[in-house]
């Protein structure tokens, strides 16, 4: 994950970059999938130092290639299915009531301390009224959807529906995403209470425990993941299921829950969560909606998580 903060702070003074999404082999060196592309003949003769002290700043690792080639079977640096140039993301995040101030202190502290990734925050009351064109991502911590768009109004969620739909990535919580589906109707992501199956039973939510994700490998947001699984807390009893209908392009599933890994979890939910959306992405216009079922950054726990969010925040904007 500190490879994208590198990346923010690079594109943030100018320099040029591009993102692999899988990973490949150039010239013998292995080079993991999310890895950062910088290339000397796109930035001016000051890119050499800028690299060097953001990898030293960052803890990240440096390869210096004298070729984008992939050998023999493997992805070059610059193809185009798996190569995308990055644009600076301009972050902010909402807060104040009704956010949840635990969400939100967890989203902060995991963009501005751990990877040292600039944000402004908006504060809800304000959103209105302001021109949000500054921005193209918005972060939404955990929230109560009705009570947000309350506070917002019928003017705030109409500039916040616009905008995503002008081209800005909406990065939704937990319970924010009830926000995007019901509040916003920008995504179809479906509730399990809402199908035969589910409607009028007893909801029993997860105390804590960690379920596996299986990550969709074939889609940009699982870059950095090259074992195409991850492990993600449940704490909620929050059931989400794909679409209805054949598969689309606008919309994906990026990771699906499969089996308890550890932790507490009722024989109900056991049954139920496995096989539900952990993470869905879906296409509005020209922007998109990133939803995640549960909170990543759930105090700090589980560092595994910042570069699936990371890469929501960071290459969302700029995401094929």
């Amino acid at each position: 994950a500190h490879s994208l903060a590198a990346l923010q702070h690079l594109r943030a003074h100018g320099y040029r970059a591009s993102v692999i999404t899988r990973a490949t082999r150039v010239a013998g060196q292995e080079i993991p999938g999310g890895s950062v592309i910088v290339r000397v003949g796109q930035n001016d003769s000051t890119v050499h130092g800028a690299v060097s002290r953001a990898a030293s700043h960052f803890g990240v690792q440096l390869w210096a290639m004298h070729t984008g080639h992939g050998d023999p079977g493997y992805p070059s640096l610059g193809s185009g299915d798996f190569t995308f140039n990055i644009k600076p993301a301009k972050i902010a995040l909402l807060g104040e009531d009704p956010i949840r101030g635990y969400s939100f202190g967890w989203a902060w502290y995991t963009l501005d301390y751990q990877h040292g990734v600039p944000i402004t925050i908006l504060r809800t009351q304000d959103v209105a009224g302001m021109d949000l064109a500054h921005y193209n991502v918005l972060v939404v911590p955990a929230t109560s959807g009705a009570a947000l768009a309350g506070v917002l109004g019928e003017s705030g969620t109409d500039r916040l529906t616009q905008w995503v739909r002008d081209g800005g990535t909406l990065v939704t919580i937990g319970t924010a995403t009830d926000f995007a589906r019901t509040q916003l109707d920008l995504i179809d992501l479906r509730s399990w209470y809402d199908t035969e199956e589910g409607e009028g039973v007893q909801h029993f939510t997860v105390p804590g425990a960690v379920f596996r994700a299986q990550l969709d490998q074939g889609f940009w947001m699982s870059a950095g993941y090259d074992a195409g699984e991850v492990p993600m807390l449940v704490d909620s009893d929050r059931l989400y299921l794909a679409p209805d209908g054949p598969p689309s392009s606008g919309s994906r599933v990026v990771a699906t829950y499969t089996d308890l890994i550890s932790g507490h979890a009722w024989p109900e939910s056991l049954e139920r969560v496995p096989g539900t959306v952990a993470v869905y992405e879906e296409r509005v216009g020209r922007g998109r909606v990133i939803a995640f079922a549960e909170d990543p950054n759930y105090r700090g726990y589980h560092r595994g998580m910042n570069r699936l969010f990371l890469n929501a925040v960071v290459l969302g904007p700029s995401a094929p």
